[in-house]
């Protein structure tokens, strides 16, 4: 996430956050493709993520 931030930073991007969440790690809070995979499991869930910029 340092590097993200930081090109994120270095483009004039300061607001950007890294909120520590691990959507592979946490199975009761999030659906995780890489998560299912490595589990062998039948069905993934879905999820979405945005980016929103103001303006």
């Amino acid at each position: 996430p340092g590097y993200a931030l930081m090109r994120l930073a270095r483009a004039g991007l300061n607001d950007a956050a890294w909120l520590g969440l691990d959507t592979c790690a946490d199975a009761s809070r999030f659906f995780s493709y890489r998560r299912s995979v490595h589990r062998a499991e039948g069905d993934y869930g879905r999820q979405v993520s945005a980016i929103a910029l103001r303006g």
